[in-house]
């Protein structure tokens, strides 16, 4: 079974998004992005299903999801913006859907 510990797999999403910070030090993003990441899990598991349950490791199309999704709620945090407003990133159900769960009833 496919676990991520969200915790270590949130500073990979920090190097993914180019934020500074380190596990080492105070001034980082890890406490604005850690919920995020948590966020964008149980976003991808409401349509895929626990990630737990899937291949081990864990399928990089759905890992790349959760980078895809955390740098989107990243950049647009508020309901509303100024100027444009921003769709889910290219791409992300194309990584999503064939891990997607179908239930009809």
């Amino acid at each position: 079974m496919a676990e991520i510990s969200v915790e270590n797999f949130t500073w990979e999403v920090m190097i993914h998004l180019n934020l500074p910070g380190s596990p080492f030090t105070e001034q980082s993003d890890y406490a604005v992005v850690l919920p995020m990441v948590r966020t964008a899990v149980a976003v991808i598991e409401s349509w895929c299903g626990p990630i737990a349950e899937m291949s081990e490791p864990a399928p990089e199309p759905i890992l790349h999801a959760i980078r895809m999704y955390v740098g989107h709620l990243y950049e647009n945090r508020e309901a509303t913006s100024l100027g444009s407003v921003n769709e889910m990133p290219l791409g992300f159900f194309d990584l999503i859907g064939p891990y997607r769960k179908w239930a009809f009833g």
